[in-house]
């Protein structure tokens, strides 16, 4: 019975805190293909990123991270995260995790800044971070 009683709450506590990646997807396939071809990127490591949310410690993708994050208005030219639309655009997005992940990057370079900030946001929203 304790073991049926743990089960349950550990799919319950699964469930509440499961990111919508749905509403990602849509968000980010807007984009999708004018970030590809601007960036450079290999389709391979942007469908990765897009569809299982996996990140490639590659030039080429850090900039269309970059672009994607630029199109769908979650970074300003500066480099800086909207927060707001970024809060609003997800569940379990805390303006408070976001702030303290663009804390702790320091680049200027606006394509690492973006792998930085979006990886850091992504393994707080998933608790790895």
């Amino acid at each position: 019975m304790r073991l049926l009683f743990g089960l349950l709450l550990a799919v319950s506590a699964e469930e509440t805190y499961s990111p919508n990646w749905d509403t990602r997807q849509e968000i980010m396939s807007v984009s999708f293909s004018e970030c590809v071809c601007a960036s450079g990127v290999d389709v391979a490591l942007a469908e990765k990123w897009l569809n299982r949310v996996e990140f490639c410690n590659d030039p080429c993708f850090k900039c269309f991270l970059k672009c994607q994050y630029l199109r769908a208005n979650f970074m300003f030219p500066d480099g800086t995260q909207n927060v707001e639309r970024l809060v609003n655009s997800y569940d379990h997005v805390y303006a408070d995790s976001i702030r303290a992940c663009a804390n702790k990057t320091i680049t200027l370079d606006l394509c690492e800044r973006a792998y930085e900030v979006g990886q850091c946001i992504v393994q707080v929203v998933l608790g790895t971070h």
